[in-house]
């Protein structure tokens, strides 16, 4: 499984430029404070140890995760 994820990690770093985490830091994160760890977990695909570092803001994910993050927070995701 961590194969296929780095692979999908190359895939999209290809298409993207890397972006400034303090985009991460300042728009999203704030909007995550309210959502529960598990629903962060099971929507985006992820442990819910790494959910809950990423909620806590003492990880900045992957910016492949950001868009559905934002989503997930905004409600337009579930």
């Amino acid at each position: 499984k961590m194969r296929q994820r780095m692979k999908e990690i190359r895939a999209w770093e290809a298409q993207h430029p890397r972006p400034d985490p303090e985009v991460f830091r300042c728009e999203i994160l704030p909007l995550l404070r309210t959502v529960p760890v598990r629903r962060i977990a099971r929507e985006v695909g992820i442990s819910l140890r790494y959910a809950s570092l990423i909620r806590r803001g003492e990880y900045v994910p992957h910016p492949r995760w950001w868009e559905a993050l934002r989503d997930l927070a905004m409600g337009t995701i579930g």
